[in-house]
């Protein structure tokens, strides 16, 4: 309860009814670059996790292969996070997402003409290790540019949008382009 209550304090929200406040709220800037990379973070990684079945159905799997293969992932995703915590401070930020992005591209190659459960369960298990790999290391900038807090407030949020808005967007892709056929 005290963290809350002092971070309330230093938001200018009232606590306890009244308002306490070490400086004037800051405005919320909705073009915020750490906004973006928030949301960006989950957007483009949720277009593609959102259509993980179809995929899957186009390697030859049915349902149950395919959400067997989706669920062994998560312990990639968990490997990823955990990649982080074992890698530290010892490289570079920078590096660190260019590895994850590249991974995360290149998890993506077999879905031009792979089949097969293996390779699915490759897909999708290097996939999920670079979007849990990748992310840590994109807040930390996104940390390191918000020195007075405003922006981990709305992170939450902005990542949250970019998971919903990633597969409606991709949806809205895919039927603009079916229509084109």
């Amino acid at each position: 309860i005290g963290s809350v209550s002092s971070l309330a304090a230093n938001s200018g929200a009232k606590v306890d009814g009244s308002v306490h406040s070490s400086r004037p709220p800051a405005a919320f800037d909705p073009g915020s670059s750490e906004l973006a990379v928030a949301t960006s973070s989950n957007f483009a990684p949720a277009m593609i996790w959102g259509f993980f079945e179809p995929i899957g159905r186009q390697f030859g799997l049915s349902a149950t292969a395919v959400a067997t293969a989706l669920g062994l992932s998560a312990f990639a995703g968990i490997a990823g996070a955990g990649a982080v915590l074992a890698i530290g401070e010892q490289l570079r930020r920078s590096t660190c997402i260019a590895v994850g992005v590249g991974l995360s591209i290149l998890s993506l190659v077999p879905t031009f003409g792979a089949t097969g459960y293996e390779a699915f369960l490759a897909v999708t298990c290097v996939f999920n290790f670079a979007w849990n790999f990748t992310f840590p290391f994109l807040m930390g900038v996104v940390a390191l540019h918000d020195r007075a807090g405003e922006t981990a407030i709305l992170s939450l949020a902005a990542q949250l949008f970019g998971l919903a808005a990633g597969p409606f967007f991709g949806a809205m892709l895919i039927n603009a382009g079916a229509g084109q056929h």
